[in-house]
């Protein structure tokens, strides 16, 4: 397709037809699907078909809008990383990714594809450089990316005072969960305990039943046509859905002001597992507020019913679910950390077939 690309475009160029012109944009319209395709699959792939800065400039203007253009872009970076579960309902590293996010001081924000992890934190300044813009989606090399400032410094110790949001869609069964349910989770001894216990006293998610919102319906389904999932998220974007549902609930201010936390509960079959954003995420909000903030998710679609939700995945002595073990772990991610790991090596202590482990510490 690039070769029929340029072909075709140097015989428009040369000589200007009707039907050369309808040819040129369908062969265009084509390759700009296929390379749409690439960016979330293989961006190694997308830039290996990628034109070079030289034969895009050559294009007519005609086709501009259809084809990828060279960027230099600053910003600030976001990360938001996803633990997905396997059929056992234990997370995957096989199934896990992260997604990265550039906003610019002006103009609105980038979904960037790097060809590799990034090992950065959310809330850094970065530039990146000979990248592709393919729609609102950036595709380049991690060695491209540099960093122009540190992530401020996230305050990770004291009371962390965190709101819930209890979120539904037009196709999301009954909550499997009450409000009542929600704040005792986030806010009740199981997980104070254990975040008490992990950070010796230094750290704690507070808050009470009059911050925990819902069940709030969005005026969208969960999932997509073609099947897709489609979580609801803070953003970088003040048109984001949840981004409006905050300023309709007139929580504009107090996210601003009052909260350093945001943690909200997906109701959908398709919502499994959870996310968080690593560290502080850029966000803006109907009332152009900008500013730092985490947030994490979780999913309920992998119990819905009261059975799965007492089950304890270690089989302990105390009452330690998976929905307990998915905030705790997402909660962690927030605070800008990632996976403990593990290094299993059998009955020996080393051998040369051992193998990392991320997910390795139920605890984690």
């Amino acid at each position: 397709l690039n070769r029929r690309l340029v072909d075709l475009n140097q015989k428009y160029s040369a000589e200007p037809s009707e039907r050369l012109l309808v040819d040129l944009k369908a062969t265009a319209t084509e390759r700009r699907l296929r390379l749409l395709a690439l960016v979330t699959a293989n961006p190694s792939a997308f830039l290996a078909a990628a034109l070079s800065p030289e034969q895009l400039a050559g294009l007519t203007p005609e086709i501009k809008s259809l084809v990828e253009k060279p960027l230099t872009v600053d910003g600030v970076l976001g990360i938001r990383h996803f633990d997905v579960p396997d059929t056992t309902g234990q997370f995957s590293a096989a199934q896990s990714y992260s997604r990265y996010t550039i906003v610019p001081d002006a103009g609105p924000a980038y979904d960037f594809y790097p060809t590799g992890n990034l090992d950065w934190s959310s809330g850094a300044r970065v530039s990146l450089s000979q990248a592709y813009l393919l729609d609102q989606s950036l595709v380049g090399l991690p060695s491209q990316l540099k960093l122009t400032a540190a992530a401020p410094a996230q305050s990770t110790t004291g009371e962390i005072k965190t709101l819930v949001l209890l979120v539904e869609f037009t196709d999301s069964p009954a909550p499997p969960i009450t409000p009542d349910e929600a704040a005792e989770l986030v806010f009740g001894s199981q997980n104070r305990a254990y975040f008490d216990e992990q950070s010796y006293g230094q750290t704690a998610f507070v808050g009470g039943r009059s911050d925990v919102y819902g069940w709030i319906r969005l005026d969208r389904p969960g999932q997509t046509a073609d099947g897709g999932c489609r979580p609801a998220h803070l953003s970088s974007s003040a048109s984001e859905d949840i981004n409006q549902l905050i300023h309709q609930l007139g929580l504009d201010q107090q996210l601003a002001l009052r909260y350093r936390q945001v943690v909200i509960f997906e109701n959908h079959p398709c919502m499994i597992g959870g996310w968080s954003t690593l560290g502080s995420y850029p966000v803006k909000l109907v009332n152009g507020a900008s500013f730092l903030l985490a947030d994490i998710g979780i999913g309920l679609g992998n119990f819905g019913n009261m059975d799965n939700y007492h089950r304890s995945i270690f089989q302990e002595q105390f009452a330690w679910g998976w929905i307990n073990y998915a905030l705790a772990h997402e909660l962690g991610h927030s605070l800008g950390l990632m996976h403990a790991n593990g290094w299993e090596c059998g009955t020996e202590s080393f051998r040369d077939d051992c193998q990392n482990l991320e997910y390795s510490s139920p605890f984690d």
